[in-house]
Parts: C-alpha cells; sequence; structure tokens
C-alpha cells in the first residue's frame, strides 16, 4: 500500500493523496514545456490619467506633498508614454502643465474653468503656506484672459443705455 502524504493541509488540497501519485504529477510537470509550468502571466494593466481624478487627489493631499505627487505622477506618465502603455491625450497633458507650473511658476496659457479654478486653489494653499511665493498669484490678475477681465455683456448693456436714452 503507498504512503499518504497529508499534501492538503493548509493549500485547499483533499487530504490523504497518495505519494506516488504526487511524484508522478511532478514527473510530468517537469517534461511540460517551459512556458505552461510558469505562474500565469499578468494581465496587462489598463492605464489611464484624468486630470479630474488627478485635482481631487491634489485637493486631499497636505500642501507639503502636492509637489512631491505631482513629480511622482511626472515620473509615471513619462514611464508609460515611453513604453507605450498610454498615448497623449489632453488629460495626460494637463497633469505634465501643472507639474511643469511647479517647477517654473508660471501658468499656462489655456486653461479651461475647471483647471483654473483648481490652479487658484491649489495655488492659494501653496502661497498660504509658502510652498509658491505670493507673485505666482498675480498672474491670475495680469495673465487672464481680456474675454474675463470685460464685464459680461458690456456691448449689450451699452445698447440698452442707448435705448434708454435715444438721441
Amino acid at each position: 500500500m503507498a504512503a499518504r502524504l497529508n499534501c492538503g493541509v493548509g493549500l485547499g488540497l483533499p487530504e490523504g493523496i497518495p505519494a506516488t501519485r504526487v511524484s508522478n504529477i511532478r514527473q510530468e510537470m517537469k517534461k511540460l514545456p517551459s512556458t505552461i509550468k510558469d505562474p500565469a502571466i499578468p494581465r496587462a494593466r489598463i492605464i489611464s490619467y484624468r486630470f479630474s481624478a488627478f485635482a481631487r487627489a491634489i485637493d486631499d493631499l497636505p500642501v507639503s506633498q502636492i509637489k512631491t505627487t505631482a513629480e511622482d505622477y511626472h515620473e509615471c506618465i513619462a514611464w508609460d508614454l515611453s513604453r507605450g502603455n498610454v498615448k497623449s491625450n489632453r488629460n495626460i497633458e494637463n497633469i505634465l502643465a501643472f507639474w511643469r507650473f511647479l517647477n517654473s511658476n508660471r501658468l499656462p496659457p489655456g486653461l479651461s474653468r475647471f483647471e483654473r479654478r483648481f490652479y487658484l486653489r491649489t495655488m492659494g494653499r501653496m502661497v498660504r503656506h509658502s510652498f509658491l511665493p505670493a507673485m505666482v498669484l498675480d498672474q491670475f490678475k495680469s495673465g487672464g484672459s481680456k474675454k474675463s477681465a470685460q464685464p459680461k455683456n458690456s456691448s449689450s448693456r451699452h445698447r440698452q443705455g442707448d435705448l434708454a436714452n435715444p438721441p
């Protein structure tokens, strides 16, 4: 009678597998091609970067960790781009623009309303805690788009004034 091993204890295998059977299985495994014996090949990760998620993450961080987190994102994005894991898109460009801003203190052009609010909120926090110079906030005053500097509907107000006071 073949000796029985207690192979299943703690491994989720049935108890009492005959030792000869285990030995036979091992011998058969050695004969298989190496690709089959290797552990399961990990599935490819789906990688995406969203600026809105990045902005929420930055908002939740202590101010002292904002710059290092942006640096970490920059390194991950650079690595993923170089490996072909992702293709550059608007979200990636926005994250990289924020990283460049932190290193240059120069506000990028063409920010959307959401991006401008994020930059202003983040810059305000960083200026209050002395991680950025206060002059950075001046870029929103002087560097804003000309449309935002003008009052809304200025031309229609002007026309309304003319209608109220005919010549």
